[in-house]
């Protein structure tokens, strides 16, 4: 009689010998149902291996690390792309495995989250940027020491690190103010994530308290999304004045500004002023190159390896904690500094 092989249960299944094989040896990277449904047609076809008895590798041994995040917090390899490459570095230091998850956006709106999350043995979860407070409640639903890394919210229990946002923007304010620039403007879509919201409280709670400094309704552009310039351009156009400098969330929104100002006959920084939140490749490559407020990344992805390390270690705490990064400023071109 013909001895049933792996390649024999792979076929009768549709399914690849390699995963016949992760069934068998009770390894991750398969789901529940389809390693019981391996196991069924190896009783049924009458395969015999004693590897079929007992795991040959213990998953609770397999010391490994789940990163989930977006598509497009993925894509943003000269922001995020930082943190990850770090805390990658940081894992094989410490003899982790990090597995990286991308979210797309019917995964987020149909709360789908990775099999392999419920089926392997992680022994701790970071989720890295915004996804939704929803999607991240169902992360945290898997009772994984879990670290939010560049996201919090008041309805989610669970720990962060964090851009210090309102502290940090009033810093650049006060660092505007004393190179003369009283006139602020603002863009960025608050509404996308807290870190833009909070870089916008931050602002106005600088204006509160510097007598010198304004920010005119005109001024003050929260609703456009980054990803339609010819919105934020036709605000632009509108406008009736220019404030003296402008204050954008991100590079990104920097960039187009930078467009519509010099294709508008106008001089950065000689007639307007841009400053920016975060450094990525964008503000170095721009003419000129922007003045930002920024955030050390790798020390960022430092204090949530530490953290989840931390939690790992001590086991569930009822403590929510924080860690909030103070940014630094990085003088470049896009301010006159002489005023």
């Amino acid at each position: 009689m013909k001895q049933v092989t792996t390649q024999d249960i792979a076929d009768a299944l549709q399914i690849s010998r390699n995963t016949v094989s992760r069934s068998l040896h009770g390894q991750p990277g398969v789901g529940a149902e389809t390693r019981q449904r391996v196991r069924q047609m190896a009783k049924q076809l009458g395969y015999q291996s004693p590897e079929a008895e007992a795991p040959t590798v213990s998953p609770a041994s397999t010391k490994k690390i789940a990163l989930v995040a977006t598509q497009f917090t993925l894509g943003l390899r000269s922001f995020f792309g930082v943190i990850l490459t770090q805390l990658q570095r940081k894992m094989r230091q410490s003899g982790y495995q990090l597995d990286v998850f991308s979210v797309t956006e019917q995964m987020r709106d149909q709360l789908d989250i990775p099999t392999e999350l419920t089926t392997d043995h992680y022994q701790g979860l970071f989720v890295l940027s915004f996804i939704s407070a929803e999607y991240t409640q169902a992360l945290l639903d898997l009772k994984l020491p879990t670290v939010l890394i560049d996201d919090h919210s008041p309805e989610l229990v669970a720990d962060s690190v964090l851009t210090e946002n309102i502290d940090g923007t009033q810093k650049a304010m006060h660092y505007l103010a004393a190179h003369g620039y009283r006139k602020i403007g603002f863009i960025g879509n608050i509404s996308f994530s807290p870190s833009y919201m909070e870089r916008f409280l931050g602002l106005r709670l600088a204006i509160d308290s510097h007598p010198l400094l304004s920010l005119a309704d005109e001024h003050t552009i929260t609703d456009v999304r980054e990803d339609n310039p010819p919105a934020l351009f036709s605000r632009l156009q509108q406008l009736t004045t220019m404030p003296d400098v402008w204050f954008t969330v991100n590079n990104g929104y920097a960039s187009m500004l930078v467009t519509h100002l010099q294709g508008n006959g106008y001089a950065v920084p000689q007639d307007v002023g841009i400053m920016a939140f975060d450094d990525t490749d964008i503000a170095q490559m721009l003419t000129p190159q922007l003045t930002v407020i920024a955030t050390d990344l790798k020390e960022m992805a430092n204090q949530s390896f530490q953290l989840l390390m931390t939690k790992i270690g001590t086991g569930p705490t009822t403590q929510q904690v924080y860690i909030r990064l103070m940014p630094k400023i990085i003088e470049r071109s896009s301010i006159v500094t002489g005023q």
